[in-house]
């Protein structure tokens, strides 16, 4: 009988059903004895879900073994030292009870690594196995799946990322190992059940029941995985001989790239580094220890003559004495004849070490074509979602009733005047239409200022449809030369009729500037101290309240069975994070802030963490809309105001136009601009500029208000 017909969904969440049970420090069993490990295999069987983990040991030796299993039920969590107990066999033997019983489901997170390294070790094998990391991307692509943001989901645990990676990468092969090794591994074991059945749940809830049993059987086919030793990675070293070049020899590689040498000098490091591989290989050696990259390299280009700048022949290895690491002075003495065969060996076979390295570069070639192949079509998505639809410029005609053009416009907008009857049709080729009216208030008003202030008829010249930069005549869209962040706070003598500022360009033009764009905020942030943190307000508001309102929950849930050292760094955090949460800026006028004394002062003159302060701290949690009402693109806009604030008059303006007109002739090199353009607007009257200055200022006031 399937699956599907012998439950329903509601047996399934209710077989898996499990309650969070508290991490506490030091409350594991740690494994160190033939008789614990067939003790504790004996209650583990008792139990129809475990979760599991390993920790293994990659510093000491060639190829990294495991030092440490860890399995949790739901009531207890087992720490099984296998350097300890020192017995394959006996270790095989008990483990593979659990492991290929296929009533007890084996819960991993990213357990494709552990399960190799069981079979490599052990040649243990799995059945019946759940991944966390498996399950959380397929019901959550777009959101993290990192172990340490489910365990703050569903289990309202926080560990820090950097204390997880230290702990992780620490020596297991230690002996003894340290209480927060031990509390570490029993952590990342010990709420993997836990988060299996929120994952398993929401998974029916959100998607369905056959969905959810595709998922588990596609899981099973990772316990077939088996360990394959990794070949010396040929193409890895060849890479990674040009990148330490530029690291150690910069300027002769850089001379020295593409010639005869250059191609010598990178089969022989890659040759040195097979040597070591094999060396490490043999006696067991973890590779660095042996001989770092830095230290290959310098070997390499010892039979690279500075003076003559050619390659010469080495009868000695030279700079021995600086490897002090007793496994590199074995390395060098065991393997001397070898290495001066290898930095000679241009001298004998120059042709067959030239062959190699071509050999090497196609697949490197081929690589690079996939690569330009990704990125030509990721282009063209871009270029099909972002380019313009429509033809950017008809070069339609707007006559006002005494013949004098007003502007260039689309056909779309010459029906719409003729449908209106707000105009007639004066020629068909090229459209032009005449108003029936005078046009008047304030859009005259800033035609005639713009004539004044450009002292140019930019604004009616006829447009071509190409890239100003390159010429295409392909994929068009419009770009700001002076980003919309500064110009919509600009006077409207500036900011209307901007059509000069508005120019075509192709998609990978457009790209291109908009770099160059982005670059140049960050200048002008640095030169009026603007905060570019600033802008990321919101999401620092929302981080700030949940971290706040997650730690008061997890104190309110259990501070009733948690051991009072534990309790002691919660309050500590917690008043830290209230800390936070008071300094944010502007927060007094969105909440009521109280003063400590409203919660109550301990003896240590701190805020009292009472059942008034957490019930104020967990309502905080609805204050999320904060953070929602400041989006990025509203600071964004202050950031703008703030530039143009401290542009006095217009003389600081149109100089801050002409610097990036400027900019944009700099960096684009533009060889298509439209007739007529100008980077520099004409010089305005005296008369006007007192006006416009005066306008200005009215503008700012009236904005500060």
């Amino acid at each position: 009988m399937s699956v599907k017909n012998k439950y329903n969904i509601q047996d399934f969440v209710n077989s898996n059903y499990c309650e969070t049970k508290p991490f506490y420090n030091g409350q594991y069993i740690l494994v160190q004895t033939k008789e614990q490990l067939r003790e504790c295999i004996q209650e583990i069987k008792q139990f129809n879900k475990i979760g599991v983990d390993t920790e293994q040991s990659f510093m000491q030796t060639y190829q990294a073994f495991l030092c440490l299993i860890q399995i949790s039920t739901e009531e207890k969590d087992y720490l099984i030292d296998l350097l300890s107990i020192n017995d394959k066999q006996y270790i095989k033997s008990e483990i593979e009870q659990i492991f290929l019983d296929k009533n007890i489901i084996k819960i991993f997170y990213a357990g494709q690594t552990d399960i190799v390294w069981l079979q490599r070790d052990y040649d243990i094998l799995i059945s019946n196995y759940f991944d966390i990391q498996t399950a959380a991307i397929f019901l959550n692509k777009d959101e993290s799946w990192s172990l340490t943001y489910l365990l703050q989901k569903y289990c309202d645990y926080t560990l820090e990322k950097k204390e997880k990676k230290q702990l992780q990468l620490s020596e297991w092969s230690d002996r003894p190992l340290s209480e927060e090794q031990l509390n570490y591994a029993a952590l990342d074991s010990h709420f993997l059940i836990k988060i299996r059945y929120e994952l398993l749940h929401e998974m029916i809830k959100r998607l369905d029941f056959q969905r959810t049993l595709e998922l588990l059987y596609k899981m099973q086919k990772a316990t077939s995985k088996k360990y394959e030793k990794k070949p010396f990675d040929e193409l890895f070293y060849f890479q990674a001989f040009e990148k330490q070049s530029k690291i150690q020899v910069n300027s002769i590689g850089a001379g020295l790239k593409s010639t005869t040498e250059w191609k010598i000098l990178n089969i022989i490091f890659l040759e040195l580094a097979e040597l070591r591989e094999s060396y490490s290989e043999q006696q067991n050696r973890y590779i660095q220890s042996v001989l770092t990259e830095e230290s290959l390299l310098q070997i390499a280009y010892s039979t690279f003559d500075e003076i003559q700048y050619k390659l010469k022949s080495v009868y000695e290895i030279q700079n021995q004495d600086q490897f002090t690491e007793k496994h590199s002075q074995d390395f060098l003495n065991s393997n001397k004849e070898k290495i001066i065969s290898i930095l000679n060996r241009h001298t004998i076979e120059l042709d067959k070490i030239i062959e190699k390295y071509e050999l090497l570069c196609i697949p490197i070639k081929n690589k690079m074509h996939i690569l330009q192949q990704r990125i030509e079509r990721k282009n063209k998505t871009f270029q099909e979602k972002y380019s313009m639809k429509t033809v950017p410029y008809e070069n339609c005609q707007i006559l006002s009733p005494d013949g004098q053009q007003l502007c260039n416009c689309n056909s779309k907008k010459i029906q719409w005047y003729l449908k209106k009857g707000l105009a007639h049709l004066v020629s068909e080729n090229p459209t032009v239409i005449k108003l029936n009216f005078q046009p008047s208030g304030k859009g005259n008003f800033d035609l005639e200022d713009q004539k004044i202030f450009e002292n140019n008829y930019y604004y009616v010249t006829e447009r071509e449809n190409k890239c100003v930069v390159c010429g295409s005549t392909e994929k068009f869209a419009k770009f700001y030369v002076i980003p919309s962040l500064y110009r919509r706070h600009f006077p409207d003598i500036l900011k209307s009729h901007r059509s000069q500022d508005i120019l075509l360009l192709c998609m990978n033009c457009h790209q291109r500037a908009g770099t160059y764009c982005d670059k140049k905020i960050d200048e002008i942030c640095q030169q009026y101290q603007v905060d570019k943190i600033s802008l990321q307000y919101a999401s620092v508001v929302q981080d700030v309240i949940q971290r706040l309102s997650r730690s008061a929950r997890s104190f309110q849930k259990n501070k009733s069975h948690m051991p009072k050292e534990n309790k002691k760094k919660l309050k500590s955090i917690i008043r830290q994070n209230y800390q936070d949460f008071i300094e944010l800026k502007d927060i007094q006028q969105k909440i009521d802030i109280h003063p400590d004394s409203y919660f109550g002062i301990n003896k240590q003159n701190q805020i009292k963490i009472n059942d008034k302060f957490i019930s104020y701290c967990l309502e905080i949690d609805n204050f999320k809309k904060i953070g929602k009402e400041n989006s990025c693109n509203d600071f964004k806009n202050q950031h703008g105001k703030y530039v143009v604030e401290q542009l006095k008059n217009l003389k600081d303006l149109t100089e801050f136009v002409l610097m990036w007109r400027q900019y944009f002739i700099k960096t684009m090199q533009p060889k298509y601009l439209p007739r007529d353009w100008t980077e520099k607007p004409k010089r305005v009257e005296p008369d006007n500029e007192s006006k416009y200055d005066k306008k200005l200022e009215q503008i700012q006031i009236f904005s500060n208000q």
